[in-house]
């Protein structure tokens, strides 16, 4: 069980400034890729403590493993909440704009957008209808806390923080209690790896899309793996409120979540049951997320999807963005 806590000391080369030093992440993966390739169950790998975890043995049945990861964890959670204090001011553009739109939401009273991000349209007057261009899942998120505690930039950073932190969680939950993997090895090193990832290496200590966007990832691993279809369907379509770009793997998820309903090992319905009554939950879930998607931007911009982000997919000079003429 101690073998796990080894890892902290990964935690302790987390730059103090992110974004700018990814020796820790390259060393993480390099040690992750090693592991991995010596995670054969049926063979005894003569490397001292190792050999115990390696070997295919049933460590990951005894309670004290599982505790040792999760300590592990938190220990990561942590360190990367003591960095994300740090944190003064967004360093990224889109990070900014988040932040922005939830601290002028809370301010105003309103749910609007106190900036003219791009020109691909032309809104009538600042501020305006918000996620004209970026989805407001993020924003959304962050209101809450900043409404409670202060619209603060060490609120919002905290509230992006505790969401790593759940995703941190949810993977431990996912992997060791749930049981995705027997092979104790690929648990010590998929918690890691993911929490030292470059998307979140960067973008964790940013009030940015991508960490919410991982969460709902694990979050519908998770969902799947219980079978929980609609779960899975509901948790996909927040993805869809989160970033514009992620339509595609919500597609996949949707075609997903049928297969998982009607082939899954959770799939335990009668034959004379109608399709109709076996997917029905799914389907429902499936159109609220259409209906509510399509709904915003009808009433906010009067089109059936997001007017900017539609805009973009047309353009093939990426400063036209940013750009207007006078």
């Amino acid at each position: 069980a101690a073998m796990p806590l080894v890892t902290l000391g990964l935690a302790f080369w987390l730059p103090a400034e992110p974004g700018r030093d990814y020796f820790a992440i390259a060393v993480a993966f390099t040690m992750g890729l090693v592991l991995l390739a010596l995670s054969d169950e049926r063979s005894q790998v003569p490397i001292g403590v190792c050999t115990w975890a390696l070997s295919g043995s049933d460590s990951h049945k005894n309670s004290g493993w599982a505790i040792g990861l999760l300590v592990m964890c938190l220990g990561l959670i942590a360190q990367y909440a003591s960095i994300a204090w740090l944190q003064q001011v967004p360093a990224d553009n889109d990070g900014a704009y988040y932040f922005a739109v939830a601290k002028h939401s809370v301010n105003s009273g309103t749910l609007q957008d106190p900036v003219v991000w791009h020109f691909l349209t032309h809104p009538s007057r600042v501020p305006h209808a918000p996620f004209d261009y970026w989805q407001g899942l993020t924003s959304l998120l962050m209101i809450p806390p900043m409404w409670l505690f202060g619209a603060s930039y060490t609120v919002a950073i905290l509230t992006i923080a505790l969401l790593v932190s759940l995703a941190l969680i949810l993977l431990w939950h996912l992997l060791v209690v749930e049981r995705l993997t027997s092979s104790p090895i690929v648990q010590l090193a998929a918690l890691p790896l993911f929490f030292l990832s470059p998307a979140l290496g960067k973008y964790g200590f940013e009030t940015e899309s991508v960490p919410v966007i991982m969460f709902l990832l694990i979050a519908v691993a998770w969902c799947f793996h219980r079978g929980k279809a609609t779960l899975a369907v509901v948790s996909a379509g927040l993805m869809l409120f989160t970033r514009s770009d992620s339509i595609f793997a919500v597609a996949f998820f949707l075609l997903l979540a049928y297969v998982v309903r009607e082939y899954g090992k959770h799939a335990t319905h009668p034959r004379s049951e109608s399709r109709w009554v076996r997917h029905r939950g799914t389907s429902l879930a499936i159109a609220g997320v259409c209906a509510s998607t399509v709904l915003w931007n009808w009433t906010q911009f009067g089109t059936l999807t997001t007017p900017g982000a539609s805009a973009a997919v047309r353009i093939t000079d990426y400063g036209v963005r940013s750009h207007v003429n006078p």
